[in-house]
């Protein structure tokens, strides 16, 4: 039993430490370890696709608006499309002949269209059909429209800023011409309760302005007695030493 004990230790020794010797045997290899360090990566630093990362998300913004601005022109192609073919698919079923095919893609624009009425009779089949006809503008006319109205509302819109700049200028110069009144009539009240009260503050000030030049003037005579006073030491000393 004690030799099965040590034999069953000798196992785990050689699963923990690779290389294990016994008297019996020649040193036996973890083949499990070996292959995972030959499995580790290497990792390398590369500074050039770093900076074109860090640099690059305004180009990848751009990029982005580019092509979502692509699709949406290629939804609306395909929208205008699909009207007009259900639009004449339509007139085909009612046996309408088609003689102008125009679509107002922009609905809330209906001011600047030519509208004319005109009656077509066709006969065919042994039927009659009468068709009103209304001959419209083109969508470039339609675009110039839209844009001169955008236009009207932007010129509003500034006119209703510049006003209301013009009434906070008011009101404050208002306010102001308020505050300088109620100053000057304080003044005069003061005035009238004490009249010595005025000449008493202006010999005060007067005071103050007196009281910091003195104080300058002393500070720049003690700044002229020590240079004064360095020079006749040097002086002093460069004849000594002569």
């Amino acid at each position: 039993m004690n030799f099965q004990g040590e034999f069953t230790d000798l196992q785990n020794a050689l699963i923990i430490n690779p290389l294990v010797q016994t008297s019996s045997s020649k040193p036996k290899l973890n083949l499990q370890r070996l292959k995972s360090r030959k499995r580790k990566h290497v990792v390398t630093f590369d500074p050039q696709s770093r900076k074109d990362f860090i640099t690059g998300f305004h180009k990848r913004k751009v990029e982005r608006r580019k092509k979502a601005q692509v699709e949406t022109k290629k939804r609306i192609r395909q929208i205008k499309s699909d009207r007009r073919k259900q639009r004449l698919d339509e007139l085909e079923k009612q046996g309408i002949p088609i003689v102008e095919t125009v679509i107002n893609l922009k609905g809330s624009v209906t001011e600047g269209f030519e509208k004319i009425d005109e009656t077509l009779t066709y006969v065919g089949n042994g039927m009659k059909s009468t068709v009103s006809v209304r001959n419209f503008k083109e969508e470039e006319e339609i675009d110039q429209l839209v844009k001169e109205k955008q236009q009207k509302n932007i010129n509003k819109d500034i006119e209703k800023k510049k006003e209301k700049e013009e009434e906070i200028k008011n009101r404050k110069k208002k306010e102001k011409e308020i505050k300088k009144k109620n100053k000057q009539e304080g003044e005069e009240e003061d005035k009238k309760k004490c009249p010595n009260k005025c000449e008493t503050e202006k010999k005060k000030k007067k005071y103050k302005k007196y009281k910091m030049q003195y104080s300058r003037n002393q500070a720049k005579k003690k700044r002229r007695k020590k240079k004064y006073f360095l020079k006749s030491n040097k002086q002093h000393l460069s004849k000594k030493k002569k």
